[in-house]
């Protein structure tokens, strides 16, 4: 997929763990021969070493890297070992805008609903279930889900909130203007 999208003129970061990170790049380099560079239609794709979370994020090369938050993320499979959701979630918050959509897409296991409510419990993400026979193809696969996530914009209850934090209380200010 990111070969492909890379073809069509995007710039495509792929990243996976080190013991992984070969077998990303052969396959690319067996698309390169079999579609075409995409450099040749004007994108570009790398891969880049990312464990999630903080600690992972800090040792990967994009944490050194000046660049805007992604546009996409596309998540394949992501979410089926439990023990894991909290660093992804780390990791996307990381790498997010409210401008950022997260594409994720995921096989039925013990564990991938789990990551959902853990979503839904932060009230960071707003998450869109899409529907298969409308918004896609699962290529047969069944108990294939797909999801819309976007991070949600700072509310201005909470920029109140963190205001009437930083203030100094009603009572002393009150005093303090009593004292003048």
């Amino acid at each position: 997929l990111g070969h492909a999208m890379a073809r069509m003129g995007a710039e495509v970061i792929c990243t996976d763990q080190k013991k992984c990170l070969g077998d990303l790049q052969k396959s690319l380099a067996h698309q390169d021969t079999l579609y075409g560079k995409p450099e040749d239609s004007g994108g570009s794709i790398r891969t880049v070493e990312l464990d999630w979370g903080e600690e992972g994020w800090s040792q990967c090369e994009l944490s050194k890297e000046e660049q805007a938050p992604f546009d996409f993320i596309i998540s394949a499979e992501l979410v089926y070992l439990e023990e894991t959701h909290d660093l992804l979630l780390w990791t996307m918050q990381k790498l997010c805008s409210p401008q950022t959509i997260i594409y994720s897409v995921f096989i039925n296991r013990p564990f991938s609903w789990n990551f959902f409510a853990k979503l839904d419990d932060m009230k960071v993400f707003e998450v869109e279930q899409l529907d298969e026979d409308k918004d896609f193809d699962a290529c047969g696969l069944e108990e294939c889900h797909m999801h819309k996530i976007y991070l949600l914009p700072p509310k201005e209850k909470e920029k109140e909130t963190e205001a009437e934090a930083e203030a100094p209380p009603k009572e002393a200010a009150e005093k303090a203007e009593e004292a003048s």
